[in-house]
This record gives structure tokens, sequence and C-alpha cells, in this order.
């Protein structure tokens, strides 16, 4: 076993009756301990019993890390241009008179958005977000379009 500063040392282990270890470390004295399975003496650090083959549990074996990698070390917040997506999808609705200034950006935004919470890796999130402003630019866009199709049609109608 190797220390902090590298230097090998062993544990001095004494054998209970059901086969578990314990002991105190001790430079220079190898470690015994015996199988659960076929009870045969074991000295060393092997992992797995040489007679029998079952694998020999070690105090290392249940160790931890010093810090939880599972849960991400800097919140997640919600991309900026998602939440802008959304501020100008909404407003394109408020303000309905007003029929590209704000549906334009905020697909370009929402698509902005979608994108930063893909490269984000979880440190990002928001493509809800992202997705709702898309919708409501798209739609507004698609009823412009619609609107100015009708509006030509009633004009070069009423000139025939």
């Amino acid at each position: 076993m190797l220390d902090v500063l590298g230097r090998s040392h062993r544990i001095n282990h004494q054998i209970d009756p059901v086969g578990a270890t314990f002991g105190s470390e001790e430079r220079g004295v190898t470690a015994v301990q015996r199988c659960p399975d076929c009870s045969q003496t074991i000295s060393g650090t092997e992992r797995f019993c040489p007679a029998c083959g079952h694998r020999l549990h070690s105090h290392q074996d249940n160790l931890s890390p010093a810090i939880n990698t599972t849960i991400p070390l800097v919140p997640a917040h919600n991309s900026r241009m998602a939440i802008a997506s959304l501020i100008c999808g909404v407003m394109t609705w408020i303000l309905f008179f007003i029929p590209l200034l704000l549906a334009i950006p905020a697909v370009i935004c929402g698509h902005l958005g979608h994108s930063a919470v893909k490269r984000g890796n979880g440190a990002v999130t928001g493509k809800g977000i992202a997705l709702i402003g898309m919708v409501l630019g798209y739609a507004h866009l698609v009823l412009t379009v619609l609107a100015f199709c009708v509006l030509i049609v009633i004009v070069l109608g009423t000139n025939l």
C-alpha cells in the first residue's frame, strides 16, 4: 500500500472468525486474510483467492470519491437567447400591428438558444423556452404571410 508521499507500507491484518480482516498499519508486515468461500489463508494484496477464484473484499473497495461527480459543480441556468426568444415571441402577439419587427428575432434567438442548450452539456437549460419562442415567432410569420396574401387578393379583386 502506498501512502500520500508514495512510500510503500503494508497493513497488519488480524482475522476474525467470519473471515473479515482488521488491523493497524505497520511497515514491512504482510496482510493476511482468509477466503470466505474455501477458508484458504491468503497473504498479500490479492483481489481474488488463488485456490477458488472468489473475489476478496478489501477496505479500498468501499471508498467513495471525495467529490460527488454526479452533481454539476456550477448550477444550471437558462440560456439568455432562449429567454429573449420567448420575450420576442410573446411581444410579437401583443404588438400585432408590427408584424416582422419581433417575429424574426424570436425565431433567430430561439434557434441560437436551442443550440446553446445542446452545447451546454447540462450547464445551460431552456430548451422548452427556446422552442416556445420559435413556435410563437414562426406562427406569427405564417399568419403575416397569409394576411398579406389575402390583402393582395382583396386589392386585386376590387380593381378588376
